[in-house]
């Protein structure tokens, strides 16, 4: 993984690799935005409570769990990961936005 790295690194130039890196950075802000925004919608813990042992696996809140079993959210609307929301994919189509004016 990491001499694939080196080796895309290397195939650029100095203002094109500092761009690629920006860009990606970028991106990276967006998805993290995106996550905290949805996250009521999302497979996310939004109460995370507090660690007393940083070893030990995170502790998951009870709200999570409901959300994680019932596959809803409090108010009843479904919940999906980032990615398949970002997609589209998990949403029936009559919910897609229309493309058509």
């Amino acid at each position: 993984m990491a001499q694939g790295l080196i080796e895309w690194c290397q195939s650029f130039t100095g203002a094109a690799l500092i761009g690629q890196l920006l860009l990606c950075m970028l991106a990276y802000a967006v998805q993290r935005t995106m996550e905290r925004a949805l996250a009521p919608l999302l497979y996310k813990d939004e109460a995370i409570p507090p660690r007393h042992d940083p070893v030990a696996p995170a502790p998951r809140s009870a709200a999570a769990i409901r959300k994680q079993q019932t596959k809803r959210t409090a108010e009843g609307w479904p919940v999906h990961s980032f990615r398949c929301t970002a997609s589209g994919r998990c949403w029936p189509s009559s919910a897609r936005w229309s493309t058509t004016a």
